[in-house]
């Protein structure tokens, strides 16, 4: 087998059998128990193929049988204590108990809903923690599981929170949705009491991240929301206007640190120190030093851990002077983490992270083989076409690559993705490297810090523009369906364009405007067809009752008259209720309901108020 493509039976195996058991996380154990059971003969049938006589790929069937059962046991050891006693038990009864957790996570914040209990500059925080003890009618169980954790409190407060720091309060346990990577949702209640600080290196980085923040106040365009997720993951400033712009048109990995981030920051480290004429191995270990800084500055997201273990090895190469390919690279890192960390298998972050990277290098190799490559371009003008097909495929290969993920997730296809996505690209890197100048310096220089990151602002500007213009285009967004059947219609749809690519270059390998004419035919066809692909128009004609998509809560409209409506709920944040109402037509709410105070139900309420008159 090609070197290249060895750990590629590794990878697929763990990836299969690992986001298979935990997606099964927060339901009934013997969910688990039988996904483990029908993965363990699945690998038992592909050893007893690969056995019964010598197959030329017994090798790769060898090796994916034994990664099906060591990600299946990986998994396992993950998930079955988040179903055991005494913790499943709290959630379900969902048990008022004194909680001590580790912060793993910056706080996110967003607006809490006005209620009796909150003061106008109340905000509400969620974070990743690990959940070291629970203690309920005095007894008290020491455990160390993942959860996700949320208060309320002052911005100060919430962003003084630094991760790693333990933290206690009282709070109530409930379970998690099914799939998400963590045993319970814990919801504190009153104030929070610090009982550990974090470790010295995440308090430098909690430093850095909020001189950052602080630099980046009154910056034009709303850059001074985007720029801070740009450089160091901290998208706390972004609007809801512009993360759902972003969102809508395909840019949403542009609001917080990825993995071309990363790269940038790295790159411009180790060209530097090269430009000082160090050594090529203490270059790299400069470099290396960066990538681990940056790294801890971000925290651990799944694409940045993702491109730091390709980043690792390709250090690693660069230091000991052995060339290693970009396709070797990504399956080494994806095996890797997914040894160390199995709940990356079912993170949407990390699929689009790892679909993304390999969509380049799919274009990178096809690229170099091409012919146009064997020769290097000597006029201006060859080299200004070269740059151009260059930036347009390697926009157009992630988009691509990433399609049928995105299909899934019910957003709709964003047609104008693709020239939104090229025209932003060209503010990523003087952004991020400036940025990044400018979080370093406001740590220990504000005001210089401050100038740089208004030098930034300007390209950080220009992406909110692009995202702004991209989500204002007519029929900019395609509908599609969500879940497994927007995705394998996905896959079906790029199947077919390929081969009818290859077959039209095979039969008209001069007619390049044939080529185009077909497929403009093929982009025709499928917008005509959009009003009949599952889910239909939006939204239905003569529409009586709509489950607003809320994500993880309740949002009913029920209509009266025109323009007018009863809602039942709002959800957990504001931005998707106030698009449901919006699309709906709702200017007017006759009779608001909130059932009962749970995140889940009343956050969202800034979202219906926003440009909204309620009755009662």
């Amino acid at each position: 087998m090609n070197g290249d493509a060895r750990l590629m039976p590794v990878a697929a195996g763990l990836w299969v059998s690992e986001a298979g058991i935990t997606l099964s996380a927060g339901r009934a154990g013997w969910w688990t128990s039988g996904l483990a059971a029908v993965i363990v003969v699945v690998a038992a049938a592909v050893l007893v193929v690969a056995l019964a006589r010598p197959w030329p790929a017994r090798p790769v069937l060898l090796v994916l049988a034994c990664s099906l059962v060591v990600g299946a046991s990986l998994a396992a050891l993950r998930v079955v204590p988040l179903a055991a006693d005494p913790l499943a038990d709290m959630t379900e009864h969902h048990a008022y108990v004194t909680v001590e957790v580790v912060v793993g996570s910056s706080p996110k914040l967003k607006d809490a809903a006005m209620t009796m209990a909150n003061s106008p500059d109340t905000k509400l925080w969620r974070a990743s923690a690990e959940l070291v003890s629970v203690t309920e009618a005095g007894r008290r169980w020491v455990l160390d599981v993942p959860v996700r954790v949320s208060g309320r409190t002052t911005e100060v407060a919430a962003m003084a929170l630094v991760p790693g720091a333990t933290i206690r309060s009282a709070a109530v346990l409930r379970a998690p949705m099914p799939g998400q990577s963590s045993a319970a949702e814990v919801s504190l209640r009153g104030k929070f009491t610090q009982i550990e600080s974090a470790p010295v290196w995440q308090r430098v980085g909690h430093h850095i991240r909020a001189s950052m923040r602080a630099a980046c106040v009154g910056l034009p365009w709303q850059s001074g929301g985007l720029l801070p997720g740009l450089v160091v993951g901290d998208d706390s400033g972004l609007s809801e206007e512009a993360r759902s712009d972003m969102k809508l048109v395909g840019m949403s990995h542009l609001t917080a640190v990825s993995g071309s981030n990363l790269a940038i920051v790295t790159g411009v480290v180790l060209l530097l120190a090269r430009g000082l004429r160090l050594p090529r191995r203490a270059a790299v270990t400069v470099a290396a030093l960066a990538l681990a800084g940056f790294v801890a500055v971000v925290g651990p997201e799944p694409s940045v851990l993702r491109a730091a273990a390709m980043g690792v090895i390709a250090l690693v190469a660069l230091f000991t002077g052995r060339r290693r390919s970009g396709l070797t690279a990504l399956t080494a890192s994806v095996v890797v983490l997914l040894l160390i960390d199995p709940w990356l298998a079912s993170s949407v972050g990390f699929v689009l992270s790892v679909c993304a990277t390999a969509g380049l290098l799919g274009y990178a190799i096809r690229s170099r083989s091409g012919p146009v490559d064997d020769e290097v371009p000597q006029t201006r003008a060859e080299r200004t076409r070269r740059a151009c097909r260059d930036a347009l495929g390697v926009t157009l290969a992630a988009q691509v690559a990433t399609a049928p993920v995105v299909a899934g997730l019910g957003s709709g296809l964003p047609i104008v993705g693709i020239p939104a996505n090229l025209l932003a690209e060209v503010a990523v890197p003087p952004a991020t490297v400036v940025g990044a100048a400018a979080a370093l310096v406001a740590s220990v220089a504000p005001v210089p810090g401050h100038l740089l990151a208004m030098l930034a602002g300007y390209p950080a500007g220009w992406i909110l523009v692009v995202a702004q213009w991209a989500a204002d285009v007519p029929g900019g967004v395609l509908p599609w369906p969500s879940g497994v059947v927007g995705t394998v219609l996905m896959v079906v749809l790029l199947i077919g364009g390929y081969c009818g690519w290859r077959y039209l270059r095979t039969h008209h390998r001069s007619s390049s405007p044939k080529l185009a004419v077909s497929m403009a035919v093929v982009a025709a066809l499928v917008w005509a067809i959009r009003p009949t692909l599952p889910g239909g128009p939006w939204p239905a004609p003569g529409w009586l009752a709509v489950v607003c998509d809320v994500g993880q809560g309740d949002g009913t409209v029920i209509a009266t008259t025109a323009g007018h409506a009863i809602v039942v709920d709002v959800g957990p944040e504001s931005g998707p209720i106030n698009r449901c109402l919006t699309d709906l037509g709702v200017s007017v709410v006759d009779l608001l309901i909130l059932t009962h105070f749970h995140v889940d139900h009343v956050e969202g309420l800034p979202g219906l108020l926003s440009g909204r008159t309620v009755g009662r």
